[in-house]
């Protein structure tokens, strides 16, 4: 191991012991040359089973950056173009009259189409979240969402998602370009439109296009093809017994049906530093190109600026100036999975991390990994908010009230002793102010966003990339 490295090396032993974390693979590459290595724990933990870099993994909502790389390639292509109006490709979503125009591709890529908080793709994955005995548990620990035996009207294909979205009037958020709203219906639609543009299934389209292209052999959206693999994870979750934080082995994956652009990929970390390769290497890796130089650029463009501060490209989050280099990246997380990717095209470094279990900082363990690349301090932060004491606690008030997402989250925010307080299910956070609407938590490391529509009352947070209208 290098000696720069150690320090690190030390500092992530610690985290993932402390986390208890199952397994957990982390690849560092300079020059597309892998440079610090950890494979942490077992795939298989009752049968003592290691990871490796050859053990698959889900990547959940990584997939997002693959769909929009397809996108981009498709436009490239002069298959379609990123101003098409959705309606152009997916006619019979019923759309009012102004959105058939004013909705485009550009909006669904950057999660700007005005799309609330929906249960939509919850019908899809119902089916295999009802199969799963350990579910109780696991949503719990997801943060919470719907019963799936409420779910009644299940969906299998993007085709139904538009069938569903039609039975069940949209309560848009906006009119699109206005608003971030992080919206996997969003992402999925986009999976019809590379079929019908490409003339091929999303699942062929990327085979042909990505994998079979930069050599991507072990990776796959199918869970039946898992079994063509030597080295599979198993899954894993986490409850509380007693008090004390508990891991157990939950084996049942969840899938989304025939619905995979939003956040089915499974691969290893052989197949993903290659994909990394081709972010670093604006578009191209080992002679081979996957984008123009032109269109990768616009791929990594910082398209729409979050409440939060933070910005987004075509699938993928962007830091536009870190200590002097871009940072592109995205998370995932869903039973059984933590993701997370980072690249520095300009110094042509890349980061990735996958565990088996959902609920593990592994963004803070890739930026530490990123952090000494640099030559930064392990700790420091992409984005920094500092708070500061509030001085007039009678304005709070304004904020007061409960949010909710029909995606599931539901916060109840109150003044309590001259400060602001958020209860999310069973947490309660102490909100301290680091703007005139911005609050973030004692750690300072989650903004909460109050939005308004032109008056002073609160009338929706920005909370985990989603905005929750006030009911109350």
């Amino acid at each position: 191991m290098e000696k720069r490295f150690e320090a690190l090396h030390s500092t992530l032993v610690k985290q993932l012991e402390s986390h208890h974390t199952p397994g957990l693979a982390l690849v560092v590459t300079e020059a597309g040359v892998p440079v610090y290595e950890l494979y942490h724990g077992y795939r298989d933990v009752a049968h003592r089973l290691p990871v490796t870099r050859n053990t698959i993994f889900g990547l959940a909502s990584v997939t997002k950056s693959l769909t929009a790389l397809c996108i981009v390639q498709l436009a490239e292509a002069d298959k379609l173009s990123l101003t098409d109006a959705v309606s152009l490709w997916l006619p019979e979503w019923e759309l009012d009259d102004e959105r058939k125009t004013s909705l485009t591709i550009h909006h669904l890529l950057t999660h700007t189409s005005g799309l609330p908080g929906m249960q939509a793709l919850a019908h899809a994955r119902a089916a295999s979240v009802r199969n799963d005995p350990d579910w109780p548990l696991v949503v719990a620990a997801l943060g919470g969402g719907p019963d799936p035996a409420s779910l009644v009207e299940y969906i299998q294909t993007v085709k139904d998602l538009i069938t569903l979205l039609n039975a069940q009037p949209i309560q848009w958020l906006a009119e699109p370009e206005r608003v971030f709203n992080y919206s996997n219906e969003g992402y999925a639609l986009l999976q019809e439109i590379i079929e019908r543009a490409s003339g091929k299934s999303y699942v062929a389209y990327v085979k042909e296009h990505v994998f079979d292209v930069i050599g991507m052999a072990s990776s796959t959206f199918l869970l039946p093809e898992l079994t063509n693999f030597p080295e599979v994870t198993e899954l894993y979750a986490m409850k509380v017994t007693e008090g004390k934080p508990e891991v157990f082995h939950s084996p049942a994956w969840w899938d989304v049906a025939e619905i995979y652009a939003n956040g089915s990929l499974m691969s290893n970390a052989s197949d993903m530093v290659k994909y990394l390769q081709v972010w670093s290497g604006e578009g191209q890796i080992k002679g081979q190109s996957l984008i123009s130089a032109a269109s990768w650029e616009t791929l990594t463009r910082s398209h729409i600026e979050m409440p939060s501060g933070q910005f987004y490209g075509y699938g993928v989050h962007i830091t536009p100036s870190y200590h002097g280099v871009t940072v592109v990246e995205h998370g995932g997380a869903i039973k059984g999975v933590s993701s997370q990717i980072m690249v520095c095209p300009n110094k042509d470094v890349t980061v990735l991390v996958l565990s088996n279990m959902a609920g593990l900082p592994v963004h803070q363990y890739a930026l530490a990994a990123l952090n000494t690349v640099l030559g930064l301090p392990i700790n420091e932060q992409l984005v920094t908010y500092l708070p500061f004491p509030s001085k007039e606690p009678k304005r709070l008030e304004r904020f007061s009230g409960t949010y909710v997402s029909q995606e599931g989250p539901r916060v109840n925010i109150s003044v309590q002793d001259d400060g602001l307080v958020a209860e999310v299910q069973h947490l309660r956070l102490p909100l301290l102010p680091y703007s005139d609407t911005g609050f973030v938590t004692p750690d300072g490391k989650v903004p909460v966003v109050f939005l308004s529509n032109g008056n002073t009352t609160a009338s929706a947070l920005f909370l985990g990339e989603r905005i929750l209208p006030k009911v109350n």
